[in-house]
């Protein structure tokens, strides 16, 4: 089966590349954000809400972390690197699902 893929046009391109850079700065951002929580609700008393405190920070490394491999496919000019294994493919959809609704969760409780 055949996959229609648009013309790369300079916009496309350039979107690409900006699209990667916020996910690669966000992961920047949001790991020594998390990393720096979960140290410091580390050091608190342990009781429910410090647990989702940490539960959620937790949460967030691992979603940064899977979208991480989006963005280096984008600057990678949407080359599958990672994603061209099937197990890689289904790991990351399957963690994926898990974190987006436990993350909703987490956020509502």
């Amino acid at each position: 089966m055949d996959i229609y893929l648009p013309e790369r046009t300079t916009a496309i391109i350039v979107a690409d590349y900006l699209m990667g850079l916020v996910y690669v700065v966000a992961f920047i951002v949001g790991i020594l954000g998390n990393i720096l929580a979960i140290f410091y609700f580390k050091s608190k008393p342990k009781d429910t809400a410090t647990f989702l405190y940490l539960a959620t920070a937790c949460n967030d490394v691992l979603m940064l972390s899977l979208h991480l491999f989006s963005g280096f496919s984008l600057l990678a000019d949407r080359r599958a690197l990672a994603f061209s294994s099937d197990i890689f493919c289904t790991s990351w959809d399957i963690l994926h699902f898990v974190t987006v609704k436990i993350s909703v969760m987490m956020v509502t409780i």
